[in-house]
């Protein structure tokens, strides 16, 4: 009876490293691993820097440098000059979003700097430096546009011949006034003496940015499946609408009300249990910030 319990993790274990392997080369696939390092960033102490601008969140200024392995982060409110021939996605404390490329406008001296977007060749936007809260990179092209990371891990103990694999999945699909996404997060158990165990979790969230200043509203899904928990399918949908109550380089404090579904159908088991339906109030911070 031992053969078919190690064969059931093997066939298992299989199935999640061919998920990992599909989705790592669905991001690899992506052009975003590397770009070109041609912006230039010139700090208040007059410091020049050649690098290429990942983005900007809470007040961190990420670049990339060919002469270093990782991402450098830098105080925002200290650069003085910024300038790239790439396309940006460009959120403001007021809420309003421009995409263009960004440069930096000429003012008198003493004032603070003003970010240029230029959002068509004949439309270009000024922003004063605090009053831009978010930069992330975007492309023209439609596969250029998704970021996602993988991470994977197994452990096997020749003791007791026991595997333990997990895998986590995450893509996100930003655009000017929406952002979509998606994780996949996988879990198992296997040993010779117990009966295999897993768990299976997928998710998917979109935002969308109304017209009124720093209202959204946004959706979210969730299925998932736990042998430990004896559920053989629990899915949960919901949506809202939602408000920033502070946007700024620091902080994002927002409140999101809606309602929620929850379907949960359990393994048989001997009493059956009843296949279980919940609708509630939706309360809280929002999945997403874009």
């Amino acid at each position: 009876m031992g053969l078919p319990t190690r064969l059931g993790a093997a066939i298992n274990i299989r199935t999640v490293i061919l998920g990992s392997t599909i989705s790592l080369l669905f991001l690899l696939a992506s052009p975003l691993l590397a770009g070109e390092k041609t912006d230039v960033i010139v700090m208040k102490n007059s410091d020049r820097i050649t690098c290429e601008v990942k983005g900007l969140n809470s007040d961190r200024l990420t670049i990339s440098l060919d002469y270093v392995d990782c991402d450098v982060s830098l105080q925002w409110s200290k650069v003085a000059r910024l300038d790239s021939t790439r396309l940006f996605i460009v959120q403001t404390d007021d809420g309003s979003v421009y995409t263009g490329r960004i440069s930096t406008a000429e003012t008198s001296g003493g004032r603070p700097i003003r970010i240029r977007v230029a959002v068509t060749p004949d439309k270009r936007v000024d922003l004063d430096q605090l009053q831009v809260v978010k930069i992330s990179e975007t492309f023209q092209d439609f596969w250029q546009r998704f970021n996602g990371d993988v991470e994977t891990g197994i452990i096997f103990s020749k003791g007791n011949d026991s595997t333990e694999y997990s895998i986590g999945t995450n893509i996100e699909y930003p655009r000017e006034r929406w952002l979509a996404r998606a994780n996949f997060d996988s879990a198992l158990s296997a040993n010779t003496n117990s009966k295999n165990s897993t768990r299976n979790q997928f998710g998917a969230d979109a935002l969308r940015l109304l017209r009124w200043n720093n209202w959204f509203y946004q959706g979210l899904s969730s299925f998932l499946q736990s042998s430990v928990q004896g559920i053989h399918l629990q899915t949960t949908v919901g949506g809202g609408i939602g408000h920033y109550l502070l946007n700024t380089n620091h902080t994002k404090i927002s409140l999101t009300g809606g309602l929620a579904w929850q379907n949960t159908t359990y393994n048989k088991t001997t009493p059956p249990q009843a296949t279980q339906n919940l609708a509630s109030g939706l309360c809280g911070g929002p999945v997403l910030h874009i």
